[in-house]
C-alpha cells in the first residue's frame, strides 16, 4: 500500500474513547492507541500487545483506540 492510501485508511477510522476499565476488545484486534500524555502510535498492533488499558494513572494509560483492518497494512495475512 502507498504511503498515501495509508494515511486515508487512517484518516477514515474513528477514535474511540476509552474508560480505563480494562481491554474493551478482542486482544487479536489490531489498533492504534493515543496515551494520556498524548502519544499516538503510527503503526497499528494488536490490543493484547498494549498493557495501559486499565488505568493505573501513567502517563501511558490509553484513552482513545481506533480499531485498523490489518488487511490496509498488510497483504491480508
Amino acid at each position: 500500500m502507498t504511503n498515501e492510501r495509508h494515511e486515508k485508511a487512517l484518516e477514515a477510522a474513528e477514535w474511540i474513547e476509552h474508560d480505563g476499565q480494562g481491554m474493551p476488545i478482542d486482544g487479536k484486534t489490531m489498533v492504534q492507541i493515543i496515551c494520556r500524555d498524548g502519544w499516538k502510535s503510527y503503526w497499528p498492533h494488536e490490543a493484547r500487545d498494549h498493557d495501559y488499558y486499565s488505568w493505573t494513572g501513567e502517563k501511558y494509560d490509553i484513552t482513545h483506540y481506533r480499531i485498523v483492518a490489518p488487511n490496509h497494512f498488510t497483504n491480508g495475512e
